[in-house]
């Protein structure tokens, strides 16, 4: 069986790209930070519970390695088949340091491709900085399948390891980037696709961009759970407002199809709105301070509308719901707003992102108020 060695053994890398690699014969090898959780997997096989068709799945057995034992994970980078990752946007850059000796030591025995599961407006071109090796396919993914929590019915019946998935089965990547194209024509749901480039940027200006309107604004007006904020007309009329915002833009700017962007947002929407993905707001509105990156779900979109002369008054909200975020269990929330506090929002603002456009400012403050 073909090796894929999956780092971070979160509910995206157990209940997505697992599946699909166990389903088509892989054998799986997950690396985390999480000592616990690594030697939980060691072994082991857990449950997928589909939350649209109640079907519970099996996966494994799996292995787990922690991290920190950097030897035995660099032998098993240097018999892999594939590396994928599911680490977090903002972990990529000390992950492909950490990884550089072994994946060079690797590539001297063949070329592989490495996957980036990952929010982040461009993860190839950050990790191909500390990566930058001949016979190494450096491919970015969409992740759409939403993976969340079990409830403690199914983990008093299936154990700790489950994860509840969204009944969704592609996942896009940058075909024109991989080294080995015919190692993966035979994994269901693996979809190399050709001027993928463009793909992520549509995907955080859509999904997450709706996301982010949903979540930070229902988290003003007291919502607990996503599907709460996103079936409140109130939110939802926003969040459709921001999808047409950022569609506009993305169309001036790549061309692509109007019909074809209205059919993202709604499909986005759509999810969101699904009251069997138990998804808490708090995961959603996690980390404003990376979520308010220059290139991100909110700027990014806003920024090309400014470009581009359009309507922006639905993201504007929204980054104003996200410089409003207050979490006392988030870091990065306590971080943002003591340092509103201390300077303003424009200028806590200019320190997230330094080279905001100046029109920005003249959208924190609400037109009526």
């Amino acid at each position: 069986m073909p090796l894929a060695v999956i780092f971070g053994a979160g509910k995206v890398g157990r209940g997505f790209l697992a599946q699909l690699l166990h389903d088509a014969g892989w054998e799986i090898h997950f690396v985390d930070r999480d000592a616990s959780l690594s030697r939980a997997l060691d072994g082991a096989t857990y449950k997928l519970c589909n939350l649209a068709t109640g079907e519970v799945s099996e996966i494994g057995p799996v292995r787990g390695t922690p991290d920190v034992l950097r030897g035995e994970v660099a032998a098993l980078v240097s018999v892999a088949d594939l590396l994928l990752t599911s680490i977090g946007g903002d972990n990529l850059a000390e992950w492909a340091e950490w990884m550089k000796e072994s994946i060079e030591c690797r590539v001297m025995f063949g070329p592989i491709d490495l996957i980036l599961c990952e929010n982040h407006p461009n993860p190839a071109a950050l990790v191909r900085q500390h990566l930058p090796f001949e016979g190494l396919g450096v491919a970015q993914a969409q992740v759409l399948r939403s993976c969340i929590e079990p409830t403690e019915e199914q983990v008093a019946e299936h154990g700790s390891l489950t994860v509840q998935v969204q009944d969704h089965w592609t996942l896009p990547l940058d075909g024109d980037a991989l080294v080995n194209p015919e190692l993966l024509k035979d994994v269901p749901g693996f979809e190399p696709r050709p001027d993928f480039a463009i793909e992520l940027t549509r995907k955080l200006y859509t999904y997450n961009a709706i996301n982010a309107a949903v979540c930070y604004l229902g988290a003003q007006a007291g919502h607990a759970m996503l599907a709460g904020a996103a079936n409140d007309e109130n939110i939802a009329t926003v969040a459709r407002a921001v999808g047409a915002e950022s569609s506009a833009a993305l169309i001036a700017e790549f061309g692509f199809a109007t019909d074809e962007q209205q059919e993202w947002c709604e499909r986005a929407l759509g999810k969101y709105q699904d009251e069997t993905i138990s998804d808490p707001i708090e995961r959603n509105c996690r980390d404003p301070i990376r979520t308010l990156g220059l290139h991100d779900r909110i700027l990014g979109p806003l920024h090309l509308c400014l470009q581009h002369g359009l309507p922006h008054s639905a993201l504007a909200a929204t980054l104003r719901g996200a410089l409003a975020y207050r979490e006392p269990s988030d870091l990065a929330s306590q971080t943002m707003q003591q340092t509103i506090a201390a300077h303003g929002e424009w200028n806590a603002l200019k320190l997230i992102a330094p080279d905001i456009d100046a029109r920005v400012e003249s959208l924190l403050t609400p037109i009526d108020s």
